[in-house]
């Protein structure tokens, strides 16, 4: 998952230089060129990890050109901060020693950890013909700081803007365990990320809500609706509210959620196509229909919460005390989901649901009670532990 261990080394000759140490620790601060930066930045061999937010041609970037561009001798009001296994000033070089660069490999802790827009401008200027070599930018080295302790710079220099929870909660951690189990889907950790679709449906978010979903501690009585964790917050806040172990128990299911979920939505996808459903659309561009973590891409685009949400969670009726199902869930699958759809869409067409928000209803416990009874009987009547 995490690649191949890689180390490089960065020779930059400086204007000037400070060094403060304390105990095993040491920052260093470096003024240079912006232009002794380039030869590493056009193939970006200056890691970006551990940074919370991965830079784009916004603004700032275009910002930061601009005044390049009016001013050669311009110098960047703002440092750049790197986190180094270990560095080395001697006349005037500085050499940095970058293990593991790449986002999915951070626990040294080495890269930069606040200024990618900074160096995506370098980058744009010398691509675009900008000279640099009048242009002065500070450097902060941090050296002997543990990964923990870099990952927190990191979340207290990335506050000037908001970044979103699932980057957070990623960027701390909080999904590592479940990575190693979604290797063979497409799953989104991080705003910006690579080759993966920035889709609700495929968010690492989701992933731990659909394991939330399937928890038979909220079977059922007339409160356990309202009292479901996924009403109360961002999955994310409930990772920290909870912690992971509230749904490690489900992870061997998740090959099947993932099953149920694919059929689900092709299931909506299906009827959408044949009349109109409420908060479905058809997108003109493929790129903002519903992708699935299953790499499947659908017609239509589809609110992930106000359908799979209720739905979903229905399926906890059918697992055992020792979570294992009930029924061939492969085999019968299929017939719930449809009977669920059908049901779902005839409760959306009733008066009291027009003019709702989809969070309103997603939330509204009397559909997740119907999603639940529909589940529920279909087991055999040996298996009905409690009245539906």
């Amino acid at each position: 998952m995490y690649g191949v261990i890689m180390a490089i080394t960065i020779s930059l000759k400086t204007i000037e230089f400070s060094e403060f140490c304390e105990g095993s620790k040491k920052k260093i601060v470096v003024r240079l060129y912006a232009s002794e930066l380039i030869s590493y930045l056009l193939g970006w061999e200056i890691p970006l990890s551990p940074n919370v937010r991965r830079p784009k041609k916004n603004s700032t970037v275009q910002g930061i050109v601009k005044s390049i561009e009016e001013n050669p001798r311009y110098e960047i009001p703002s440092p750049i901060h790197i986190a180094s296994q270990s560095a080395q000033i001697t006349k005037g070089l500085l050499r940095l020693f970058l293990s593991e660069p790449g986002e999915n490999n951070s626990e040294l802790g080495d890269g930069v950890i606040d200024g990618g827009h900074k160096l995506l401008s370098f980058r744009t200027c010398s691509i675009t013909g900008i000279k640099l070599d009048k242009v002065i930018v500070t450097l902060f080295i941090y050296v002997g700081y543990c990964a923990s302790e870099i990952k927190g710079l990191a979340l207290a220099l990335n506050t000037s803007s908001k970044v979103d929870q699932r980057t957070l909660s990623n960027y701390r951690g909080d999904f590592d365990w479940l990575k190693p189990l979604l290797e063979d889907y497409q799953i989104c950790y991080y705003s910006g990320q690579a080759n993966v679709p920035d889709d609700p449906w495929c968010s690492s978010d989701r992933v731990f809500a659909l394991l939330m979903l399937l928890n038979i501690n909220y079977n059922p009585t007339s409160l356990y609706a309202s009292k479901h964790p996924c009403y109360l917050a961002n999955s994310g806040r409930v990772v920290k509210r909870q912690g992971n172990n509230s749904v490690k128990p489900y992870v061997h299911l998740i090959d099947d959620i993932f099953w149920l979920q694919s059929v689900l939505a092709k299931e909506i996808d299906r009827v959408a196509n044949k009349k109109a459903v409420p908060f479905v659309n058809f997108p003109k561009d493929t790129r903002h229909c519903t992708h699935l973590p299953t790499k499947e891409i659908l017609t239509c685009n589809i609110s992930s919460k106000v359908y799979s949400h209720p739905m979903i969670s229905g399926f906890r009726a059918l697992l055992s005390p020792d979570l294992h199902w009930l029924i061939d869930i492969r085999k019968e699958g299929s017939a719930i989901i449809k009977a669920m759809v059908s049901r779902y869409l005839d409760l959306l067409a009733l008066q009291r649901y027009l003019h709702r928000s989809p969070e309103s209803i997603a939330t509204d416990g009397s559909i997740w009670e119907e999603m639940y009874k529909i589940a529920y009987l279909r087991l055999p009547k040996s298996e009905r532990r409690l009245p539906p």
